[in-house]
């Protein structure tokens, strides 16, 4: 028998600080709100607000944590009315390398109390302010009460069910029923806000009733019994429209009223200190004309410029170039060109060159030799450990035929020569980004490398961290590749080479995300798939750890008999050579688990020709199973022949005994028959 014991604690909610809530989680998939926002948006002091919003789209809550600092908290001040949307670090350091991903955040704060109100975030990937105001009182009031389970407080999560009506016993149902599932009982008591709307309470007497069960049960709710009466409490939602009350006491004092008018001005001060030198005045007339030995040179205010038309030379005196600046020197620090910009506000560049040229001849933006044995063309160096993008080197072609950066190696000795190297030192650093956004149709690589020595490499990438990655190659492009090789060499050619040398790495590590996407696809027209190592050739995850609902594959043989294979010759498309396999169709009328089919569903777009190794095995297994008892009931054939020849030698010497003793008897009888 349920029972509840009901306390005066009937309230209207008012502030935060009585039933606040705030609550945060990663929004699953990869179709993100467009944009951030509250419901309701015009909230009252007993409404919950919820909201969601865009945070991009991360491979799993993990590294989203990685990539925004930490994780998602909400933050309710209510003395500034600010709710604060924060990530607390530190993040995550290693991350599952897994496909669960997320694309923003979700959830819920308050009720609050009334006012103009600020929901923000000031994270630069999430970065929003919402003002709302929360109006007056709402209909909602806080209801606590005691259930006592077979004469003992109950406790856990049960399901209650509040219904309103206009007497104790039966009378009408006012308002639509509220049900509050999996609520929380602790020794006895529970608290829940109830809202049946403000119409209800006219000033006519109302009483509550309230049915429960288990949080994990189905069953219809017990009624408890008897009903509760409503306490005036709620009727400040209805006090509105009443007779005015007596004079409360005094209020706290008002806000501080409208700045007077000034006074008299007082005495004069003593002399302050020297303010601040003012801006440069405007630049004066030209000076006499020098003495010719830097006549070509003219000073500007707070710049210098060469007037000539010619090349400029800097530390020569024969500039094969518009400009050329050389250094003499063996220091280990000498740089020709060293540029800084510190300035703070809006972009800014070092060192930066265009070149406007769209004709048809070479054009560079900066062209960067290094001719020592171990020399560096370009060197960049990004060193912000903040928040926002830092690049050690950003190269931009707008040509449609436009080259980012290129390189070229062509020292011929025996030391290493580079036409380009990159090196990421940070924790989420890339060595290499590149990004090709040209739209229209052309060459569009967001990196292009080729070698044309006999052992060059186009791009030759190592990750020597311990959980780094030597190239990342994403594609968020439909038909896009993420990697693109081509071998254009009449000879023998190999469009990747993927070395590892470590005892556990991978030589290449590809993940298919997609729900009908392809880890690799090979296409040979002799071999589609080549496994010349000494190792082994085909490998798959396996584990007892990883399986559940381990059963043997059932009736294997009949399954074998089922199938058939045949001789047969692809179409041109897929190479219009002989060949002998199965029919993916028939086959999945027997195996369904290997044999994936097109979007339509009509035709099998393949199947997993490995997977047929656990059936054989199984089928093998079970031809053994029935040789054995073949060879079994042989033997005991045998045994049993042997047997009956036993008996049967037993009988015949028996036999052949009998007859001897007739035969003696025969003769004794002639002999006493004679006498």
């Amino acid at each position: 028998m349920r029972t509840a014991k009901v306390l005066p604690c009937i309230v209207i909610v008012a502030l935060c600080a009585i039933a606040c809530r705030a609550e945060v989680s990663w929004i699953s998939g990869e179709s993100a709100p467009s944009d951030w926002s509250i419901t309701p948006a015009n909230p009252t002091t007993s409404d919950v607000i919820h909201f969601s919003g865009p945070t991009g789209v991360f491979s799993n809550s993990c590294t989203a944590e990685v990539n925004m600092g930490g994780t998602a908290t909400l933050s309710v001040d209510p003395v500034n009315k600010t709710v604060e949307l924060w990530f607390q670090g530190p993040p995550p350091t290693i991350c599952p390398l897994t496909w669960n991903p997320v694309c923003g955040l979700e959830g819920h704060f308050g009720p609050l109390e009334a006012g103009q109100w600020q929901f923000l975030c000031q994270h630069p990937d999430a970065s929003f302010s919402i003002s709302f105001t929360v109006g007056g009182i709402g209909a909602g009031f806080t209801y606590r009460g005691q259930l006592i389970e077979e004469n003992v407080p109950a406790s856990g999560f049960y399901d209650f069910e509040f219904e309103l009506y206009d007497a104790a016993d039966a009378g009408n149902q006012h308002a639509s029923t509220v049900t509050i599932e999996d609520l929380e009982v602790a020794d006895g008591y529970f608290t829940v806000m109830l809202d049946f709307g403000s119409d209800v309470f006219d000033g006519d007497s109302r009483w509550l009733q309230i049915g429960v069960r288990p949080g994990d049960s189905t069953d219809a709710f017990t009624i408890l019994s008897p009903r509760q009466e409503i306490t005036p409490t709620p009727y400040a939602l209805y006090a509105a429209s009443g007779n005015p009350g007596p004079q409360g006491p005094a209020g706290p004092p008002g806000p501080k009223g409208d700045k007077g008018d000034p006074g008299p001005q007082g005495p004069t001060g003593p002399e302050g200190p020297q303010g601040t030198p003012g801006p440069q005045g405007p630049v004066g007339p030209p000076g006499p004309p020098g003495d010719g030995t830097d006549s070509d040179w003219v000073i500007t205010g707070d710049k210098m410029y060469a007037g000539v038309s010619g090349s400029v030379g800097i530390g020569t005196s024969t500039p094969m170039a518009r400009t050329q600046l050389e250094v003499a020197g063996g220091g280990s620090a000498i740089w020709a060109i060293y540029g800084s910009n510190f300035e703070a506000g809006h972009d800014v560049c070092a060192i930066r060159g265009v070149a406007s040229n769209f004709g048809n001849y070479i054009n560079y933006g900066g062209h960067f030799r290094a001719c020592g044995e171990h020399g560096t063309g370009v060197y960049g160096l990004a060193k912000n450990t903040g928040d926002t993008k830092n690049y050690g080197g950003y190269f931009q072609a707008d040509g449609t035929e436009g080259i980012g950066v290129y390189g070229e190696a062509s020292y011929d000795g025996d030391v290493t020569n580079y036409g380009g190297y990159f090196e990421a030192g940070a924790q989420q650093g890339r060595g290499v980004y590149g990004l090709a956004s040209n739209t229209a149709k052309g060459r569009k690589c967001g990196g292009c490398f080729e070698a044309r020595g006999e052992l060059g490499r186009g791009v030759e990438a190592v990750a020597s961290g311990e959980s780094s990655t030597a190239v990342l190659a994403k594609v968020t492009g439909s038909g896009s590749q993420a990697v693109y090789a081509v071998v254009d060499s009449s000879g023998s050619g190999t469009a990747g080479i993927f070395n590892n040398y470590s005892e556990h790495g991978f030589g290449v590590d590809v993940y298919a995300k997609g729900s009908e996407s392809i880890g690799v696809r090979a296409i040979g027209a002799k071999y589609d798939f080549l496994a010349a190592g000494p190792g082994t050739n085909y490998g798959s995850l396996s584990s007892i750890r990883w399986k559940q609902d381990v059963h043997p594959i059932d009736d294997p043989l009949g399954k074998v008999m089922d199938l058939r294979g045949v001789y047969f010759n692809w179409d041109a498309e897929h190479g219009g050579e002989h060949d002998m396999g199965m029919i993916a169709e028939e086959v999945a009328e027997v195996l369904p688990e290997i044999v994936e089919y097109e979007e339509d569903g009509r035709y099998a777009s393949g199947m997993d020709y490995g997977k047929l190794t656990p059936l054989l095995v199984e089928a093998v297994k079970a031809l053994k199973n029935e040789a054995d008892e073949q060879r079994q009931e042989l033997a005991d054939k045998t045994r049993e022949i042997g047997e009956q020849r036993e008996q049967i030698a037993d009988l015949t010497a028996r036999l052949e005994r009998m007859e001897a003793m007739m035969i003696k008897l025969a003769v004794k009888g002639v002999y006493d028959g004679v006498k």
